[in-house]
């Protein structure tokens, strides 16, 4: 049982980091469309 939750919190948590990870590429692709001109 430890076993199992162990696995399964290591998935949410990298789910988790891969969910922030998309969303702070779009954040950084809709600024540099917001902003061309500014030097990313």
């Amino acid at each position: 049982m430890i076993m199992a939750s162990n696995l399964l919190s290591i998935g949410a948590s990298s789910n988790a980091i891969m969910i922030y990870a998309l969303a702070y590429a779009a954040c950084q692709f809709y600024e540099a469309k917001q902003n061309p001109l500014k030097e990313s």
